[in-house]
C-alpha cells in the first residue's frame, strides 16, 4: 500500500476519530478512547492565548481546533500533506492547508503577516511522522513544535539605524531602473541586498519584462532579509514588493525600517484606490511633479519630486552614421489590452472612438486625467460619463495617454520620412509607417547606447503622462554622443539649458527645420552634446538622484553620522572621454 489511507472510526466515547493505514502499519491520529478529552488536555498544556496563531501540523479531524472555539486565539491552521483527503477538518471551523513543506511554511508566514505577526504555537501530530516522515521533518526545520516567538518581535531589538544608510534592501522584480539604483547606492558607500519578488529570479536578463507580482514566499524572504541584514532602508520603484493592503509597510514600520518609494510611472494607475503608504517613516518620490499633490493626499508619507537621470554606462565615443533616429513603442498592443480591460459596452463604442480621436489635442502641459474629467463632466460624452465609475475612468485615462502619445510619435516620425531617418520600435509601427523606415526594437542595456553613438540627432517626444518632467532619452542619448531634439516640458529649464545643451521644439512642424540646421553644422552639434554631457555628469547621474533622495530623508530621520559620508562618482575622478 504505497499511499496511506485515512479511515474514519468511532472512539469509545462515541466521538469521531481517525486512523491512518499504510505500508508502515496502522496508527490512530486521535485518541481511540476520547479524542475531545485528549485535545482539551493538549490545549491546557499549550498555554495558548490571544497572541498565538495555533498551527496543528497533521491536524487530522481538527480536534484541537474544535476545543479552541471558546479560547481567545489569533487563529488556527491545520497543515496537511498533499495526499491528505479533502474534508478532514469536518465542521471544526479551522482552515485546512494542504501542500509541500515549503508551500505550507510560506503560507503560514503570509497568515502571520495578515494577522499582525502573532507568535506561533506549533503542535506536531506524531502519527504523521510515521507515515509522512519527510514532510514532517521538512516542516519541522522551520516550524518545530512549541511556542515560536514572532520573528517581527525578535527583530525589534535591532541596532541603532545608521544614516546615511550602510545597508539597503531592494525588492527585485527585474525592472530596468533597479540596476541603476543599485550601482548608485554602492557608489555612495552602501551595501545593497536584493529581495526577489519571485524565487529563482535574483536578476532578470537585460530587456526582460519585469514580474510585478510577488510569489507566496516573498513575505518570508523579505522578513528573513530584514532580520539577517538589519537594513537602514528599504527602497523600491513603482510600489513593487509592497502589498495593496499596506501589510508589508506595517511590517517594515514594526521593524523600524524606513521605506522609500520612487514612482517613475503614473502612481494613479499603479495604486488605483489603494493607499500609497501607511507608515510615518514612509517617503515618496515621483519623477513627475504634477503627481505630487495626489500622492500627498493618499497617506501620511512625505513626497518629493525626483526626476530621472543618466547612467554612466551609456558613455560612448562613437562615429555618427545616420542623421536622425526615434526609438519608441507604437503602443498598439497596450491600446488593445487597455481597451479590453475597459470592457466598454458596445453601445458606447462610437463615443469612445470619438474621445480617443480627440485625445491628441489634449493639452500636453496638464495631466490627461484632468482633461478627461473636463470632457466627461462637461457633457461632451454623456454615455461614457454616466457609465464610467472610478476604475473605468482610470482605464479611460490610460487609453487617452497611450493614444495621444502614439499620435505624438507618429506625427514627429512623419516629418522625417524624406530624411536619413529610422524609427526603432515594435511591429505595431509597420501598419503606420513605410516598411523601410521601421527597424527592430533595441535592448536597453545591450544595444541602445551603441545605437545612440551612431546617430547625429536623437528625436524625442514625451509621454502624455509627463506634462512637466523629461524622459530617459534626454540623459542617455547625450552620454552616448547624440544630440537631443525634444518637445518642450515646463521642468526642462530646471535640468538643461535649451539651445545650448538640448534643442527644443514646441510643434512637430518646427522639429525638422531645427534638426536639419544642426546636421549642417557638425562643430555646433558636438558642442551641444559636450555641454549636455558636462551637465549630466555634474548634476544628473543616478548617484546625484540617490544622494538627493537620501538627503531628503535625512532631514527627517537624522543627521549624517561622522565617518560615513556620501560619495559621488564624480568625486572619485571618473572621467568621460569627449571630443
Amino acid at each position: 500500500m504505497s499511499t496511506p489511507v485515512f479511515v474514519a472510526a468511532a472512539a469509545r466515547s462515541g466521538e469521531p476519530s481517525l486512523r491512518i493505514v499504510g505500508a508502515a502499519g496502522e496508527c490512530w491520529v486521535h485518541s481511540a478512547v476520547d479524542p475531545r478529552r485528549e485535545a482539551q488536555g493538549q490545549l491546557e498544556r499549550l498555554a495558548a492565548d490571544d497572541r498565538c496563531l495555533l498551527v496543528a501540523v497533521g491536524g487530522g479531524l481538527g480536534w484541537l481546533a474544535r476545543v479552541t472555539a471558546s479560547r481567545p486565539l489569533a487563529g488556527v491552521l491545520l497543515l496537511e500533506p498533499p495526499e491528505s483527503p479533502a474534508g478532514l477538518a469536518g465542521d471544526c471551523g479551522a482552515e485546512v492547508l494542504r501542500g509541500s513543506a515549503s508551500e505550507l511554511v510560506a503560507e503560514v508566514t503570509r497568515r502571520q503577516l495578515a494577522l499582525g505577526w502573532p507568535d506561533l504555537l506549533v503542535v506536531h501530530n506524531p502519527a504523521y511522522g510515521r507515515f509522512f516522515p519527510e514532510w514532517l521533518t521538512d516542516i519541522g526545520q522551520s516550524l518545530p513544535p512549541g511556542r515560536l516567538p514572532s520573528r517581527v518581535g525578535a527583530g525589534s531589538g535591532r541596532a541603532a539605524r545608521s544614516w546615511p544608510p550602510h545597508t539597503v534592501l531592494l525588492p527585485d522584480s527585474g525592472y530596468f531602473l533597479l540596476r541603476e539604483i543599485r550601482e548608485a547606492l554602492e557608489e555612495l558607500g552602501a551595501r545593497v541586498f536584493l529581495v526577489p519578488l519571485r524565487q529563482g529570479r535574483n536578476s532578470a536578463p537585460p530587456g526582460a519584462r519585469p514580474g510585478t507580482e510577488a510569489d507566496a514566499d516573498y513575505a518570508d524572504r523579505l522578513l528573513q532579509a530584514v532580520l539577517a541584514h538589519q537594513p537602514d532602508l528599504l527602497l523600491t520603484v513603482n510600489h513593487l514588493g509592497l502589498d495593496r493592503e499596506g501589510r508589508i509597510q506595517d511590517l517594515l514600520a514594526s521593524l523600524d525600517v524606513p521605506l522609500a518609494v520612487w514612482y517613475v510611472d503614473s502612481p494613479e494607475y499603479i495604486l488605483e484606490d489603494a493607499p500609497c503608504a501607511l507608515s510615518e517613516e514612509s517617503f515618496l518620490f515621483c519623477w513627475e511633479r504634477a503627481w505630487l499633490p495626489r500622492l500627498s493626499e493618499r497617506g501620511r508619507a512625505r513626497a518629493w519630486h525626483l526626476p530621472l537621470a543618466g547612467n554612466p554606462g551609456f558613455f560612448r565615443q562613437g562615429t555618427p552614421r545616420r542623421d536622425f533616429s526615434l526609438v519608441c513603442g507604437s503602443n498598439q498592443g497596450a491600446l488593445r489590452k487597455w481597451r479590453e480591460r475597459l470592457a466598454c459596452p458596445a453601445r458606447l463604442d462610437g463615443e469612445l472612438d470619438s474621445l480617443l480621436e480627440q485625445a491628441v489635442e489634449f493639452s500636453s502641459t496638464s495631466l490627461p486625467d484632468d482633461e478627461l474629467r473636463g470632457l466627461l463632466d462637461g457633457g461632451r460624452f454623456p454615455g461614457l460619463a454616466a457609465w464610467a465609475d472610478g476604475a473605468a475612468r482610470r482605464r479611460l485615462a490610460s487609453l487617452v495617454v497611450l493614444r495621444a502619445t502614439r499620435e505624438d510619435r507618429l506625427r514627429l516620425a512623419r516629418r522625417f520620412l524624406d530624411q536619413d531617418f529610422r524609427l526603432h520600435g515594435d511591429a505595431g509601427w509597420r501598419a503606420l509607417l513605410p516598411a523601410g523606415r521601421v527597424a527592430p526594437p533595441l535592448d536597453y542595456y545591450r544595444e541602445l547606447a551603441d545605437h545612440y553613438s551612431t546617430v547625429r540627432v536623437s528625436l524625442n517626444t514625451t509621454s502624455r503622462q509627463m506634462p512637466g518632467t523629461v524622459n530617459q532619452r534626454l540623459f542617455d542619448a547625450p552620454l552616448a554622443g547624440s544630440a537631443v531634439l525634444t518637445d518642450w516640458r515646463r521642468d526642462l529649464d530646471d535640468l538643461f539649458e535649451p539651445g545650448r545643451e538640448v534643442l527644443v521644439y514646441h510643434e512637430p512642424a518646427e522639429a525638422l527645420e531645427l534638426a536639419l540646421e544642426l546636421t549642417r553644422d557638425e562643430p555646433a552639434r558636438r558642442r551641444l552634446v559636450e555641454r549636455a554631457r558636462a551637465r549630466i555628469r555634474g548634476q544628473h547621474l543616478y548617484t546625484h538622484r540617490l544622494r538627493s533622495l537620501l538627503d531628503s530623508m535625512g532631514t527627517i530621520l537624522g543627521r549624517e553620522r561622522p565617518g560615513h559620508s556620501l560619495r559621488l562618482a564624480a568625486e572619485k575622478e571618473r572621467e568621460c572621454t569627449s571630443w
